[in-house]
């Protein structure tokens, strides 16, 4: 059961795999992340074994914990700002966040909230990849909506 359910996420994300070239690293993305893994051997066959966890969660768990933490500027009320903030960030192998980056923002008054609450994240547990922890880079939409 173990080697289907390897196969059919090998598969997926095969199927959507973009490949850097850059020295030993190797690096693809799906969906809402992408993985960089260093080191791997010869091997062109890239997969992750087991996906971070937050919280015993997914992404999912992590974006319902951020929306619960960020707390509305009352500059931004005030200046009726209101939309969405795509934040990047990576989850390192020994399970905290690093690199939080705002891809699309409303404003630094905003931004800077956001990037507080998920620099202060518990951490993780790591993802794996041929039993080696690697990086994995997220990232997803917060609404700020008043």
């Amino acid at each position: 059961m173990i080697n289907l359910r390897k196969f059919i996420v090998f598969f997926s994300i095969m199927s959507i795999i973009f490949f850097g070239c850059a020295s030993s690293k190797k690096q693809f993305k799906q969906g809402n992340y992408e993985a960089e893994i260093g080191g791997v051997g010869d091997s062109d066959s890239i997969y992750i074994d087991v996906m971070p966890s937050f919280m015993g969660g997914d992404l999912n768990t992590f974006r319902e914990w951020t929306q619960s933490k960020v707390t509305y500027p009352q500059a931004a009320i005030d200046a009726k700002i209101q939309g969405q903030v795509c934040v990047q960030f990576i989850v390192e192998p020994n399970g905290s966040v690093s690199t939080v980056t705002i891809v699309q923002g409303l404003g630094s008054v905003i931004d800077d909230e956001v990037i507080k609450v998920i620099q202060s994240s518990p951490k993780w547990s790591p993802g794996f990849q041929q039993g080696q922890a690697v990086r994995i880079r997220y990232s997803f939409w917060l609404n700020f909506i008043l």
